[in-house]
């Protein structure tokens, strides 16, 4: 999956709840591109904003909510 795929996906699960993307499409597909990365590196989307263990127990307060 690519960023462009996960913010299709995103996209209509959120909109439906009343939720939307930052209108600045280049900062939101770096962070959707920084969630599929530590998804990559770690197995889930912990926030790009915060530094991950690697334990996702220890982890789960950070998993990105967005």
């Amino acid at each position: 999956m690519d960023a462009q795929e996960l913010y299709e996906r995103m996209k209509k699960v959120q909109e439906a709840k009343g939720y939307f993307f930052n209108k600045d499409k280049e900062r939101t597909f770096e962070l959707l591109g920084a969630l599929l990365e530590n998804k990559a590196r770690h197995g889930y989307m912990g926030c790009p904003c915060r530094l991950l263990s690697g334990d996702r127990d220890a982890d789960r307060d950070i998993i990105c909510p967005c």
